[in-house]
């Protein structure tokens, strides 16, 4: 082979390699599909979650994924939607499953116009209860709002598969106007956070590895049972309602419903003790109270310093003494 067709040869073969390395070299993920990827979901380049606005979507998410309880994922959440809306005034209003009512649980408000309206809590529950109905975001009334400086406003669901958890009210003053797609971003961003509440309310370790949104998910079919309560924490002693699961010393403790309804009402007073008849009017244990806490001290004997969690106080009742209390 001549020259000229060495070199002929070696400038394909170079442009091989470069299209091989070219080929090769890896992607760099959009913000809509790191969203995407830590909620589980499949990604790809032409994705049109990957937004202008995925930015504050994927901070706000952040903020939320860091909650240890309910009321901080409220809050997160009042913080985070006006970043992402453009709406400054938020309430993020919690469902009772037992009751149906809404109460405020988060809020941002950092000129006082929401607190400063006239019944502002009658006035988020009724606009909350007509979203979670509907079950998709909407433009409020003006006719719905008190008169005062709020002028506009959405309201958007906070649902997870169908399962209703509450409602968040995003409010503008004077001059703002409403868009269809601040109901839409607010619409997205709270069905990607509603997850971690669940996640918020038990620990994470009980989820498998990988998957703890999937395992957060399927216990919200369970969240009717335990209204109004939550995971309780305290040294040596978490227990969570939500799983009805309890740790001594970090160790697992696997107990039956009504000792955990026990076991639970004793820890809200730790320290003092309870009546028998308290303890059955917090825990529905009706009959064979002596049993069953015979049977939980029993079990918890079997975690460190579990022995003497329960203490009875003569004439008083039973008391809860946590681990080095």
């Amino acid at each position: 082979m001549g020259t000229a067709g060495r070199k002929s040869a070696s400038r394909q073969s170079s442009s091989r390699r470069g299209a091989r390395s070219a080929s090769s070299a890896p992607k760099t993920r959009s913000l809509g599909g790191r969203i995407k990827s830590l909620i589980g979901l499949p990604t790809d380049d032409s994705d049109p979650f990957a937004d202008a606005g995925a930015a504050r979507i994927l901070a706000g998410l952040q903020q939320v994924s860091a909650a240890a309880s309910s009321s901080e994922w409220a809050e997160a959440v009042a913080k985070a939607l006006p970043a992402i809306t453009g709406l400054p005034i938020v309430a993020v209003l919690l469902r009772d499953q037992r009751t149906e009512a809404f109460t405020v649980a988060g809020m941002h408000d950092p000129d006082g116009a929401l607190v400063a309206t006239d019944g502002y809590a009658g006035i988020c529950e009724r606009i909350c209860r007509a979203a979670t109905a509907s079950r998709i975001g909407m433009v409020i009334d003006p006719e719905a709002l008190a008169e005062g400086e709020l002028k506009a406003g959405i309201a958007a669901p906070i649902m997870t598969r169908g399962f209703p958890l509450g409602a968040a009210c995003l409010f503008g003053t004077s001059g703002a106007t409403v868009r269809p797609d601040q109901v839409r971003d607010s619409e997205k961003f709270l069905g990607l956070v509603a997850p971690f509440l669940f996640a918020a309310r038990s620990q994470p370790a009980f989820g498998a590895p990988g998957s703890r949104l999937d395992a957060e998910l399927r216990m919200a079919g369970r969240a009717n049972e335990h209204p109004h309560r939550e995971r309780i924490t305290l040294e040596g002693l978490m227990l969570d309602p939500l799983t009805e699961r309890s740790h001594v010393r970090d160790v697992a403790v696997s107990l039956s419903k009504t000792e955990f309804k026990v076991l639970y009402a004793l820890a809200t007073t730790p320290g003092s003790a309870l009546s028998p008849a308290a303890i059955r009017n917090a825990s529905g244990a009706v009959s064979g109270l002596d049993v069953t806490v015979h049977r939980l001290r029993r079990k918890l004997a079997r975690a460190p310093e579990g022995k003497n969690l329960i203490q009875t106080v003569r004439g008083k009742g039973y008391m809860l003494v946590p681990p080095g209390a």
